[in-house]
């Protein structure tokens, strides 16, 4: 049975609230609500600025008002709501702000449509001090609208939960509860889910036809809105917010869920919108996301129309391809949230949904371009670049222009649309990667495929000279996109320097050449952090007694295990019968029938392809995982090539075997064990090393590889 007397409890709290509560006083003694059916419970709390004398000196003047001043000794809103609820007498309570104001039929219209199992909801207007008339085309309106006169479950009016007024509840709900005391950040947000979730309310909308307005006055500065946040209250003390509600938020069985959600995503936004002004901070609250172990965080939420960075990436997450893997590091490895313009590559490679874990703390917008995708040849990638500046253009009139333009070649159209932009653009500062070579193959043959002539051509040539540099001569589509970047990018990336030095030698022109050298940075690519090497639960059948070997990648026309075949090949049956070579291709199946030729099946074992964050686990299981030089010397004066695996390797915490050209970058690398293209003996020196035997067999054999 309740001890609550009929009526309303009217919660105002107040923190140095002496320059505007007595307006709020005044809204709430001129409500049509008879005055004996309603109580004012003042709780001061904080250093008394004057605020309860004021508040006395009210009473004394308003003899009909029920007013009482409830002392709270602990500054903050959970502390003051805690006892002010203790304090009601009501049957039902609402809170008003000590800086904002209600309609006349404010109370009484909630009051009409008060049930116990119900949160009774009215509108919200902003008022500006610089503005004539109040704001009603509020969030708050736009959810709560819909639901006029109705009562629906919160989720359904997903503002209701979301911020401290406007409302009415049963006071021995609101009592019960408890706000937590704790928090710097969404107390009242935590309370409202929490109460809607334990009691399992629906909310009452009042029909607009009764007027009752909630006039939220938007003083920047107050207590509750300041002007300026810190680092804590921006980043910190939303995620307070938000660990408070993840019991709810990550529980689907639990009746508050999709309304909390909804709290979480605004409490996310809130994060983003602190991070827009600063956005170096990005790495430190992704950092704090991850120690509290909130997963699945709303990244989206974050992140969304608040880059202030941006990323041209042709092929990324979640392509399953090494470009995209390896741009999806580069973008994690930046530490910001960048907006992202991809191209749909779903018709070349299928997708890999667990490696967008990689970088969805730092994606916030994303475009991807559709049609049919190129390489190679300037109609798809022209389309590529005018549809993605297009959208550039977009979100820069929304948020305001970006700091900089990072993209990444093997894909050549990246560096298409980030030029476009730098030339539009001046003032972004553009970082250009090359994976390998643009303008020649695998063999040093110069790539042949034109250009053509149009208006997108001659606005970057434009650019170019505009820039202090003419465009090259003829009409070759990839040193041009080489060119674009060396003239115009700001900071350009080599992965090795045998890459810089090899594409650099391509260059004619000697002011370019200075340029070029001047502007690059040498490095390899990333490493991601341990924990990926353990989200996947992909395991290796391991044989007892056996040493487990892998290889993972494509066999090209200039890269292969030959050697290494030829030396398992030398092996005697004794050690044959311990050692296990893993290989996962592209083609297995072929693979496989060679081996059945030469009678490796049971010793090298092919796999097909595995999705990316498979692959890092598979890593940490083998005894030695082997990598490999594409062969150069008979085309190149340097082998411009570093394998991307290697920097995966690198993470996995295994030995490394590299199977290395002589000079090459690879050769130079701190690894375990290390043999030469074309040397079975050096092969078979590593293969007797991992058996733990030390001496390779002389016996001969004849050697056939597999090729």
């Amino acid at each position: 049975m309740s001890l609550e007397s009929p009526g309303v409890s009217v919660l105002v709290r107040t923190h140095e609230g002496a320059a505007s509560i007595l307006e709020t006083l005044e809204s709430l003694t001129g409500q049509t609500l008879e005055p004996d059916r309603f109580e004012i419970l003042v709780v001061p709390n904080g250093p008394d600025d004057g605020t309860v004398e004021l508040v006395r000196d009210f009473r004394d003047r308003h003899h009909e008002s029920n007013i009482r001043i409830i002392w709270c000794p602990v500054t903050g809103v959970g502390p003051s709501t805690n006892v002010g609820m203790a304090a009601a007498r009501r049957e039902y309570v609402t809170i008003v702000d000590d800086d904002d104001t209600v309609s006349p039929s404010f109370l009484s219209s909630l009051l009409a449509v008060a049930r116990p199992d119900t949160i009774a909801h009215a509108y919200l207007a902003d008022v500006s001090p610089d503005e004539d008339f109040p704001d009603f085309d509020t969030y708050v309106n736009r959810s709560v609208t819909r639901a006029s006169g109705r009562t629906v479950h919160p989720a359904e009016v997903r503002s209701a939960l979301s911020f401290n007024t406007a409302k009415l509840v049963l006071t021995r709900h609101a009592r019960a509860v408890r706000a937590r005391e704790n928090l710097r950040f969404g107390t009242d947000v935590v309370f409202w889910n929490t109460l809607a979730n334990r009691f399992k309310l629906s909310v009452t909308v009042v029909p607009t036809s009764d007027h009752a307005i909630y006039y939220r006055h938007r003083r920047i500065g107050s207590y509750s809105r300041p002007a300026e946040l810190s680092r804590e209250m921006g980043i910190s003390a939303r995620l307070d917010t938000i660990e408070a509600l993840w019991p709810i938020y990550s529980d689907p069985t639990q009746y508050g869920h999709r309304a909390a959600r909804h709290a979480v995503q605004s409490a996310a936004r809130g994060i983003g919108e602190f991070l827009h002004e600063h956005p170096d901070d990005h790495e430190l609250a992704v950092d704090e996301i991850k120690d509290r172990r909130l997963e699945p965080f709303p990244w989206r939420s974050m992140n969304r129309d608040r880059a202030r960075d941006l990323a041209t990436c042709y092929a990324f997450l979640p392509s399953n391809n090494t470009s995209a893997i390896v741009g999806g590091r580069r973008v994690r490895a930046h530490g910001l949230a960048v907006d992202l313009i991809t191209q749909d590559l779903s018709s070349r490679f299928e997708h890999d949904r667990a490696a967008l874990d990689i970088v969805k703390p730092y994606v916030g917008n994303q475009h991807t371009v559709g049609g049919r995708p190129g390489e190679r040849t300037w109609a798809p990638m022209a389309a590529y670049a005018l549809e993605g500046i297009e959208k550039i253009a977009e979100w820069e009139r929304a948020q305001g222009p970006y700091r900089s333009v990072y993209s990444r070649a093997m894909w050549p159209a990246s560096h298409v649309l980030a030029a476009l932009h730098k030339v539009r653009r001046p003032s972004t500062f553009w970082i250009a990667e090359f994976s390998d070579p643009l303008s020649h193959g695998l063999r040093s043959q110069p790539r042949r495929s034109g250009r053509g002539e149009d208006a997108l051509t001659e606005e970057l040539d434009l650019g170019l000279r505009q820039a202090g540099f003419k465009p090259p001569s003829g009409e070759l589509l990839m040193p041009w996109i080489e060119h674009l970047a060396y003239v115009l990018a700001d900071e350009i990336l080599f992965t090795n320097e045998h890459q810089r030095s090899y594409m650099i030698s391509h260059i004619d022109d000697e002011a370019l050449r200075r340029r070029v050298l001047d502007q690059s940075v040498v490095t390899p690519h990333p490493t991601l952090p341990p924990e990926f090497y353990q989200r996947s639960d992909a395991t290796l059948a391991r044989k007892p007694d056996t040493v487990h070997v892998a290889y993972f990648g494509a066999f090209y026309v200039t890269r292969g295990l030959t050697e290494v075949v030829d030396a398992v090949r030398r092996l005697d049956a004794s050690q044959r019968s311990r050692l296990e070579i893993h290989v996962y291709t592209k083609d297995p199946r072929d693979l496989g029938d060679q081996l059945k030729k030469h009678k490796l099946t049971g010793i090298i074992k092919p796999h097909p392809y595995v999705h990316y964050l498979d692959f890092l686990h598979l890593t940490t299981q083998f005894d030695c995982l082997i990598v490999n030089d594409a062969r150069t010397l008979d085309t190149h004066e340097v082998n411009p090539y570093l394998p991307s695996k290697l920097s995966d390797y690198r993470g996995s915490g295994r030995p490394i075997w590299a199977v290395v050209e002589p000079g090459s970058i690879l050769s130079r690398q701190d690894v375990e064990h290390m043999s030469e293209l074309g040397d079975v003996e050096g092969a078979l020196r590593v293969l007797t090393d991992l058996l733990g035997e030390g001496q390779a067999p002389t016996t001969s054999a004849t050697t056939a590889a597999i090729r």
